[in-house]
């Protein structure tokens, strides 16, 4: 039966063929309509842009504050005594 089905979906592929699907229309910000492929990408592209690059304000303060570099340096030497003495065994 499985075979069966393989065959059947393996048909309906070939006669189908490879189809890439299309975005027809995009909405910007400010809710106008793009249609136009070449804009469509670009709006697209400024999507993942602002998604995967995103300008924050952070106050640096925050970060004297947690107190990181001490501790990564810490740890850092922790693991360090660890591996020499493991080294000399």
């Amino acid at each position: 039966m499985q075979k069966k089905t393989k065959v059947i979906y393996d048909s309906a592929r070939k006669i189908r063929g490879k189809q890439a699907l299309r975005v027809r229309a995009v909405k910007v910000k400010d809710g106008v309509v793009l249609a136009n492929q070449d804009q469509i990408k670009q709006r697209w592209g400024e999507h993942f842009q602002s998604l995967y690059n995103p300008h924050t304000m952070t106050d640096s303060a925050v970060f004297d504050d947690l107190s990181i570099g001490q501790r990564c340096s810490d740890e850092t030497a922790t693991i360090m005594r660890g591996r020499d003495r493991r080294s000399s065994q």
